[in-house]
C-alpha cells in the first residue's frame, strides 16, 4: 500500500504565455484530488461502501473458489474515491497454517501510475477510450485481526474450516454515510418580468378561465429529482387587490418537476372579472411575482451512478 499523505500542497499559478509541461498538469491535477479527499473525509465521514459492490460466491454451489463483486462505488479512511465499474471476480486465498481462521478481502485505491501505460494497451486504433485508465480498484486479502481501516475498505471475510472456505454470512461492512441533510433553494420570478396567461379549464369550445398562471424555472436550483414547491404571490398590484375585495384568491402548485412547476391563481367567483383581466394581462403585465421555496431529501438519494453503464464505443 502506497504512502497517501500529502500535506506540502502549493497552489499552482500560471501566467500569460508560460509554457506548461505535463508535469505542471499533474501537479495540479494531484493537488485537486487531494484536496477533494480531504474534503470527503472532514465534513462527509464518507468512508465504507456508498454504492453498490455486493459479492456472492462463486460458485453459486459447494465449495468456493472466489468472490464476485457487483460494480459500485466506497470511500477509502483517506477520503478517496474507490471505483468499481465493471464486475469483478477475485479468487480464494490458500487456507492460513492450521487450516483455520479468516481472511478479509479489502479493495484499495489504486494509483494513477499503477495503471498500465497507454502504448501497453491492447488495440491499435484511437478511440474514445483510448489513453483512459479504466476506473478499478486493487484488491488484496489479509488475516482479518490484522486488517485496519488503513489498509482498505473490506467488502467480504472468508472463513476455514479445516481448510474448507466458507463465505461468512454474518459478515457487516462499512457503510459510508449519506447525506441527510435535505437540499434547500429558493428564487423569484422578475417582478414586473413574469409571464401570466390565463388558466382555462373544460373542453374545447366550452373553456372558462378562472385565474392566471406562470410557469417558474428552477433549473439553476440544480435538483436532481422534483423538490417539495412551497410558493407564494408577491407584488400583488392595484387590480389583484379589487378582486380580493370581492372575494378570496387562492393559490396553487402544478406540474412540479426538478426544473420548473406552474404556480396558478383561482379566484371562484368574479370569473367575469378574471376573464377582463386575463385580457388585460396580455396588454400590459402586472408587477406580482411568485417567490418559492424548493425542499429535496437526500436520504435514499444516489448521486452518481449506474457504474455498470459504458459509453457505447466500449461496449
Amino acid at each position: 500500500m502506497t504512502t497517501v499523505e500529502q500535506r506540502e500542497l502549493e497552489r499552482v499559478r500560471y501566467w500569460q504565455g508560460q509554457l506548461l509541461r505535463c508535469g505542471d498538469f499533474r501537479t495540479q491535477v494531484n493537488t485537486d484530488a487531494q484536496l477533494r479527499a480531504w474534503h470527503n473525509r472532514a465534513l462527509h465521514n464518507a468512508y465504507g461502501i456508498a454504492l453498490g459492490l455486493e459479492i456472492t460466491p462463486v460458485p453459486d454451489t459447494g465449495a468456493i473458489t472466489g468472490i464476485r463483486i457487483e460494480p459500485g462505488v466506497a470511500y477509502d479512511c483517506f477520503g478517496r474515491a474507490v471505483i468499481l465499474v465493471t464486475e469483478q471476480v477475485v479468487p480464494i486465498p490458500a487456507a492460513p497454517s492450521g487450516g483455520s481462521g479468516s481472511m478479509t478481502l479489502l479493495l484499495r485505491y489504486k494509483e494513477t501510475s499503477q495503471f498500465p501505460k497507454p502504448g501497453e494497451t491492447s488495440g491499435v486504433c484511437p478511440t474514445c477510450c483510448a489513453g483512459a485508465a479504466p476506473e478499478s480498484p486493487e484488491s488484496a486479502w489479509k488475516p482479518s485481526e490484522q486488517a485496519t481501516s488503513a489498509d482498505g475498505v473490506p467488502v467480504a471475510r472468508v472463513t476455514y474450516d479445516r481448510g474448507q472456505p466458507l463465505l461468512d454470512s454474518l459478515f457487516v461492512t462499512p457503510a459510508s454515510r449519506p447525506i441527510a441533510k435535505p437540499y434547500l433553494a429558493n428564487g423569484a420570478t422578475v417582478p414586473g418580468g413574469t409571464v401570466w396567461t390565463a388558466w382555462k379549464v373544460g373542453g374545447v369550445g366550452n373553456e372558462i378561465t378562472i385565474g392566471l398562471q406562470t410557469v417558474v424555472d428552477t433549473s439553476e436550483a440544480g435538483f436532481t429529482r422534483t423538490p417539495c414547491y412551497f410558493a407564494w404571490l408577491q407584488g400583488v398590484d392595484a387590480n389583484l387587490a379589487e378582486l380580493r375585495q370581492a372575494s378570496v384568491i387562492f393559490t396553487s402548485i402544478a406540474d412540479p418537476a426538478p426544473n420548473h412547476f406552474t404556480f396558478r391563481i383561482l379566484v371562484p367567483s368574479q370569473v367575469a372579472a378574471f376573464e377582463a383581466r386575463a385580457a388585460a394581462v396580455r396588454r400590459a403585465p402586472f408587477l406580482a411575482y411568485v417567490c418559492w421555496l424548493g425542499c429535496e431529501p437526500r436520504g435514499d438519494l444516489s448521486l452518481c451512478l449506474q457504474p455498470a453503464v459504458q459509453k457505447p464505443c466500449c461496449s
